[in-house]
This record gives structure tokens, C-alpha cells and sequence, in this order.
């Protein structure tokens, strides 16, 4: 089975040993917490090391390499945890795809993994960072690759997705899909060779002109056609809410259904009351939807808290199951406020 099942960290940048706490399900996984928590950390080196599997990349120093890439760090002794000062290595442990995997890193500067055997790993990783590079894919890939410059790989990773070619035939279900992108934006994402297009039923617009929220969404639709996102695909995606309206974020958290309703495992950072809630809720009311005869895919969320000994998880099914909310206590905070100021005029 193609899913990353855990993860144990000892001594990895904000966490100090996360003692077995990381248990993922294999649908949809939200990461929530305050900024600095580690949530984006935690994407990053899920990704780094499908990325490595699927690739069966073996050689070290190329494997030190990529790290340093993705985290975009001067070395790589930089990801071990400061929590404990005295401490020489970092040691993730990761179970994935019926196989066991180790990495360490040590504070001089040189990275051990475990070995793979010669197994065919039959999936693929997509990143999907904050920002979108939709307008400027095809310049940001010449200057990566000619330069250097101050982006993390998976930015990179992420403009060559965008630029490969579309194969004959796409997956039935992964269609409907996209045409669902298509009719929210009541456009369809084109590329004529090195710039993409939105075609509108009253012309076609080249994607500079086009709200970034619209671009990150219709980003989806052109995924799919592309075969970057399959049902094989481990999928990462960093605040998907980033640029994008209430209104459209509904059908955001659709399509992040959709996809996991297709076999897609899904790994996703966010910040926003309005898509962890829509995704809590799928859960919390599963009986119901199962008697509706809906689909839900499996669930689960993460809660990263700060603490003088780094971030500590928290996990359950839905929001519900966790003991804290710091997303859900800020808008409380903010209708408090709200009724504070209002009790003042009577």
C-alpha cells in the first residue's frame, strides 16, 4: 500500500521526541497550530523523504543535498533540534509503504540512511506551496536551474509539474474533478507553450491578469490533465486557503475530498477556521453522511503546541477530539470583543 503510516522524530528542529505520537491516516491529515510550531517542517520532511523513495535516490550526499534544498538550509546540521543542546544527531523514523526507514543526521555535517531494498515503489509526491507561480513557472525554472537563488526546491519541483506534458488519457473520476475546478471558475486553465491561459466563454485571458486565488484554484484542474496528481500521488499541500475567498474555499475543501475519495493520501498545513472546520465536520457527522450513502475518507487532524521542550502533538479524528483549538479560540476572542463593545452602547 503506497501511504506513510508514521513518523518518530528525536532531536528534528522543533521537536524533541515526539515519542511515537505521529500516527497518519490514509486520507486526509491537517496540521494546525500557531505560526512556528513546526507544521511546515513537518510537510517538508514527509515530502523530502517520499520524494527520496520514489526517486530511489540512495546516494548520500545527494540525498544531504535535496534536504538542504527543501529546507534551504546553510548545512545540514541546522535541522538537528536546539531543544537539547548536548545532543549529536537528529533521528527520523518513518514507516511507510510496509517498510521501516531511518535517517540521521549528525552535527558534523553528514547525513546516514537506511537502505531500500529493490522494491518498485509505485507512487509519486506533489508539493503544493503557499505561493503560486502560475505566471512566471517558465522563467523560474531557467533561473533555478542557471542560478542561485534564495527558493526552496519544492517550488521548484512544483514549476516543473506545471510544465509537463498532458498525456492522452486521464482517469475517469480525477476528470470530473477537474471539470468541477473548471465550472467554479467558469473557465478552463490552458497552456500555449510557455504561458498559461484562463479560455472564458467570452475569451481568454493570460494568467498575469488573473486573480491569484483563481490561479491557485484552476492550478488544480491543470494537475490533473498533466498526470501529476494521480491516484498514485502522495499530495502535500501548504495553507490551500492562502489568496483564496471564503466562497471558492468551499469548493476548495470539496475538491480535497474528492481527491482523497480517490485513493490520494493528503497532507495539509493550515491556518483557516472555515476549511479545518468544513473537513472536522465530514467526520463528526460520518453516520450521517454513511446513511446518505456519502463518501468520507478517512480523517485525521494533528495539533502542534509549543512547549520549552519544542512542539508536542496533539491528535484525534476530528476538532472535536482535541483538548485545544487556537484557531477556533481566536474568533472566540473576537466575538467576546465584539460583544464587549456592543454591550457599551446600550
Amino acid at each position: 500500500m503506497n501511504k506513510i503510516k508514521s513518523l518518530n522524530l528525536k532531536d528534528f528542529t522543533k521537536f524533541k521526541d515526539t515519542q511515537g505520537n505521529i500516527k497518519f491516516c490514509e486520507g486526509i491529515n491537517v496540521f494546525i497550530g500557531t505560526n512556528g510550531t513546526g507544521k511546515t517542517h513537518l510537510l517538508k520532511l514527509l515530502y523530502a523523504v517520499s520524494k527520496l523513495i520514489s526517486t530511489k535516490q540512495y546516494d548520500e550526499v545527494e540525498i544531504k543535498k535535496t534536504f538542504m534544498r527543501i529546507f534551504k538550509t546553510e548545512k545540514i546540521s541546522n535541522l538537528i533540534s536546539k531543544y537539547t543542546p548536548k545532543e549529536d544527531y537528529s533521528v527520523v523514523n518513518l514507516s511507510a509503504f510496509d517498510k521501516d526507514f531511518w535517517i540521521e543526521i549528525s552535527k558534523n555535517d553528514t547525513i546516514q540512511v537506511s537502505k531500500l531494498e529493490d522494491k518498485v515503489f509505485n507512487f509519486n509526491t506533489m508539493y503544493i506551496p503557499p505561493q503560486e507561480i502560475l505566471s512566471t513557472y517558465y522563467e523560474f525554472i531557467q533561473i533555478f536551474e542557471n542560478y542561485k537563488t534564495g527558493y526552496e526546491l519544492i517550488y521548484y519541483d512544483f514549476a516543473k509539474a506545471l510544465n509537463r506534458l498532458q498525456p492522452n488519457k486521464i482517469d475517469n473520476n480525477l476528470l470530473s474533478i477537474s471539470n468541477f475546478v473548471s465550472s467554479k471558475i467558469n473557465g478552463q486553465l490552458v497552456k500555449n507553450k510557455e504561458r498559461f491561459y484562463i479560455e472564458y466563454p467570452y475569451g481568454k485571458i493570460e494568467a498575469p491578469l488573473i486573480a491569484e486565488g483563481i490561479k491557485k484554484f484552476s492550478t488544480i484542474d491543470y494537475l490533473i490533465k498533466n498526470a501529476s496528481l494521480t491516484k498514485n500521488t502522495i499530495l502535500f499541500w501548504d495553507e490551500p486557503e492562502v489568496h483564496i475567498n471564503p466562497r471558492l474555499l468551499s469548493s476548495m475543501t470539496k475538491v480535497i475530498i474528492d481527491l482523497a475519495n480517490q485513493g490520494i493520501q493528503i497532507f495539509i498545513s493550515t491556518h483557516d477556521h472555515l476549511l479545518s472546520q468544513q473537513i472536522s465536520l465530514l467526520d463528526e457527522y460520518r453516520d450521517l453522511s454513511l446513511q446518505k450513502k456519502e463518501k468520507i475518507p478517512e480523517i485525521k487532524f494533528f495539533l502542534l503546541n509549543d512547549s520549552n521542550e519544542g512542539s508536542k502533538i496533539e491528535c484525534g479524528s476530528n476538532l472535536t477530539d482535541l483538548q485545544y483549538n487556537p484557531i477556533l479560540e481566536e474568533y472566540l476572542n473576537h466575538h467576546q470583543k465584539e460583544q464587549s463593545l456592543f454591550n457599551e452602547t446600550l
